[in-house]
């Protein structure tokens, strides 16, 4: 007797432990939680009420959540969030083990909660599509994250534009339940919260913006020329210590000197100081030149001679040299660059150039058509030309 209770002892050990067991045959199960029940009918009023063959062949697919990576934490994290309707997995017997198979693919628990992703694109932007975002974010930091894509056109889409003041699309926005992930902690300094999102910053994330849906618009400021009534209005954020502004700027005066009739050039100054640490003080001489008329005269000497005063960090004296060279009042000019008079226009600048995700120069804004870098002379104008065909 006493052999065969510790056979039945034995016995029931090997039935627990089967039940930790990985085959997604040990998986199935007919009783289904009401709360799955209920999700499901959720996910059925989000997506319109999806009837007849469409609705019936969604129910046969896995409605589960992959995380491949976890870039801050360095493991292997999946989410098995919800159940498969159909195939007969149950959260009672999922809430037991860490990992399963199921059709030749691993799914690993997760601790983080489901996270609502809203991407904002436009189906018909090629540029635009934000498929290579969406799988950095689901595999490198919100595996949990269930996305839902929506176009520039929906109301949805124009009340969160409206609500991060969006210039450019694609936008990517969580819901509240980021906070509750181990990314968030790590990624606070590019999301912008508001009103319970989260929205990406894409320039400080590093993602391109594919189109824009608002333009910069110059200040009273803001240095200019060509024709003011001229339908190619073109903006440019440069940095005149950087060598790609100072090629592109040789590059468009030959374009400018074809079509200055049909073109108005703003001039926006975005010193990236961090890297060119000459470029802030330049970016004052123009402005300062400018206070005499001259900016585009001392615009082409700090391009011209960019290789002298770019590795002169600690003498700012040959600005001045510079305004003497193009006949403005040295005294007047040397003023204005220790008062730094003009700082606050250069921050303005700054600060249109991040709500447009501008990171690197030169950027240019040619109507509604962005380009960045030292664009080739054949390129320029052809997106002048056809900007003036329309």
């Amino acid at each position: 007797m006493e052999d065969k209770k510790k056979k039945n002892e034995w016995e029931g050990e090997e039935k627990n432990k089967n039940k930790k067991e990985t085959e997604i045959d040990d998986l199935e199960d007919d009783d289904w939680d009401d709360d799955f029940d209920d999700w499901d009918d959720d996910q059925d009023d989000d997506q319109g009420k999806n009837k007849g063959p469409e609705k019936k062949k969604a129910q046969n697919y896995l409605a589960a959540i992959i995380i491949l990576a976890g870039l801050f934490t360095g493991s292997l994290f999946v989410d098995a969030f919800q159940l498969v309707k159909g195939q007969g997995i149950s959260s009672k017997k999922l809430s037991g083990i860490d990992v399963f198979s199921l059709n030749g693919k691993t799914w690993v628990s997760n601790n983080d909660p489901v996270v609502e992703l809203t991407v904002i694109t436009d189906d018909a932007c090629e540029e635009c599509q934000p498929e290579p975002v969406i799988e950095a974010v689901k595999k490198t930091a919100v595996p949990t994250a269930v996305v839902k894509k929506i176009n520039i056109d929906d109301p949805k889409a124009r009340e969160l534009i409206e609500q991060f003041n969006l210039k450019s699309i694609p936008a990517f926005i969580f819901n509240d339940k980021i906070k509750e992930t181990e990314f968030y902690a790590q990624a606070q300094m590019v999301l912008k919260e508001k009103q319970g999102s989260f929205l990406i910053d894409n320039a400080l994330a590093g993602i391109p913006s594919g189109k824009f849906i608002a333009l910069p618009e110059p200040s009273s400021a803001t240095p200019s020329r060509g024709n003011q009534d001229a339908p190619v209005k073109v903006m440019i954020f440069s940095d005149f210590q950087c060598p790609y502004c100072k090629k592109f700027d040789e590059t468009f005066n030959k374009v400018f000197a074809k079509y200055q009739d049909k073109m108005q050039v703003s001039f926006r100054q975005l010193p990236l100081s961090n890297i060119h640490p000459q470029a802030y003080p330049a970016a004052l001489a123009s402005l300062c030149a400018n206070e005499q008329e001259k900016f585009w005269e001392m615009y082409d000497t700090l391009f011209s001679n960019q290789d002298e005063w770019g590795k002169n960090e600690a003498d700012k004296t040959v600005f001045t040299k510079y305004a003497g060279a193009i006949s403005i009042d040295a005294d007047k000019f040397k003023k204005c660059m220790d008062d730094e008079t003009y700082a606050p226009i250069i921050e303005q600048d700054e600060k249109t150039a991040q709500e447009f995700g501008l990171s690197g120069t030169p950027s240019i804004f040619i109507n509604d058509e962005f380009v960045s870098g030292a664009i080739s002379e054949q390129d320029l104008a052809e997106i002048i030309e056809k900007q003036l065909a329309k």
